[in-house]
């Protein structure tokens, strides 16, 4: 609610009515692609006593550096096309964002669903035959 009051003084009522339509999606978005890449973190394999090695923990801890980074950059991108007073087409500009961000979405989503059904394939065998999920 700060947030949005200071967006109100600083900006204006048409940033702010943008943004009140818009964060959430946003949001969803940045929540998303962290959590893909903490899923990808979990999903690395590991080695066969059960113990990470140095590699695989860095490797993990780079998986959901890169969420956050990504997360960050799609956001400020967002805050930046809020705050740029020159910016002459700010709609279309949110709408390539949120548009990208929803793609990107949709294909994490898709890839995660597709790799969940290959371990439990793996792990059940026919059971996973029986309630296919079409994507």
């Amino acid at each position: 609610i700060v947030e949005n009051v200071q967006y109100l003084v600083n900006f204006g009522n048409q940033v702010l009515f943008v943004r009140g339509i818009t964060a959430i999606v946003l949001h969803m978005i940045c929540g998303l692609t962290m959590g893909y890449f903490i899923a990808k973190a979990k999903m690395l394999p590991v080695s066969k006593d059960g113990e990470l090695t140095i590699y695989e923990r860095l490797n993990k801890y780079l998986y959901i550096f890169y969420g956050i980074l990504i997360a960050t950059v799609i956001h400020g991108f967002y805050d930046l096309n809020l705050m740029m007073l020159s910016n002459l087409y700010p709609e279309i500009t949110m709408i390539i964002i949120l548009g990208f961000g929803l793609a990107l979405g949709y294909f994490m989503v898709k890839e995660l669903i597709r790799h969940s059904v290959n371990i439990r394939k793996n792990n059940m065998g026919a059971d996973v035959e029986k309630h296919k999920v079409k994507l």
